[in-house]
């Protein structure tokens, strides 16, 4: 038969941990007297890097596979209404390529936005009207491989 003690789990305990103790107030303003000294005063040479590294994005955006020509309008708006309205491709195999370009190319030609090419919409448009297996070939593709 084991006593109490010995189901209890074993506890481990750092000497060095903090146990959650409060600050006092003079600690809390030596050490913000110390953050601007380090920032404003003497030691800018060890506040530089850590200020720099802030600036640096964390993830690089991959360059898409679609190379868009230049878009002469000034101003223009794609409401989330059309790409509601875009058929969907899932590359699966009962599905018709074909006949989801049909659709595709029919639902874009009745779009109009002044100076803006029809060609230009569609490789716009496009990469919203897959999914699945469809839009990881499409980002399995080297950048600016699709041109028209």
């Amino acid at each position: 038969m084991l006593g109490r003690r010995s189901l209890k789990p074993e506890l481990f305990f750092e000497p060095n941990q903090n146990l959650g103790r409060r600050r006092t107030k003079r600690t809390e303003r030596t050490n913000m007297a110390n953050n601007e000294e380090n920032v404003v005063g003497g030691n800018n040479e060890a506040a530089l890097p850590a200020l720099q590294a802030r600036f640096i994005p964390n993830a690089f955006e991959v360059p898409s596979c679609i190379e868009l020509p230049a878009i002469n309008a000034a101003q223009y708006e794609i409401k989330p209404g059309t790409i509601q309205s875009l058929p969907t491709f899932n590359g699966l195999s009962q599905e018709d390529p074909y006949a989801h370009l049909a659709e595709f190319a029919g639902i874009c030609s009745t779009l109009r936005i002044e100076n803006f090419p029809m060609g230009t919409l569609k490789l716009l448009l496009f990469p919203f009207s897959l999914r699945g297996h469809a839009k990881y070939w499409l980002t399995t593709l080297p950048p600016r491989y699709i041109k028209t």
